[in-house]
């Protein structure tokens, strides 16, 4: 039996002190591939990160909507929703109906 879940990797000695590692066993896994960035890290580390439009999908709908999700996304929200491509944000929302409760952090 395959069991779909993700590995979280902590390092104290480091900056990341956590990381999560996920395979791809949705459609908004794939759409989260798709979308992928790639951002530079430490001068010289490159990595792959999901945008922080779909972060905020995946929370909407992985999380349960748990008031940790919550505050992280209106993290998101504050710091970034000048740079957030709300095309990007609406397109999978729709799909993963969480339109009412985007709506209402978005206000």
């Amino acid at each position: 039996m395959l069991v779909k879940s993700h590995i979280t990797a902590f390092d104290t000695r480091t900056y990341f002190y956590r990381v999560d590692f996920k395979g791809v066993y949705s459609s908004l896994d794939r759409v989260t591939m798709s979308n992928k960035v790639k951002v530079t890290i430490l001068d010289d580390l490159e990595a792959w990160l999901t945008t922080p439009e779909l972060q905020i999908v995946a929370k909407l709908l992985l999380g349960m909507r748990s008031e940790k999700d919550l505050a992280d996304i209106k993290n998101i929200l504050l710091n970034y929703k000048e740079f957030l491509d709300l095309k990007i944000l609406r397109q999978p929302e729709k799909e993963f109906c969480v339109v009412e409760i985007l709506d209402q952090l978005l206000d």
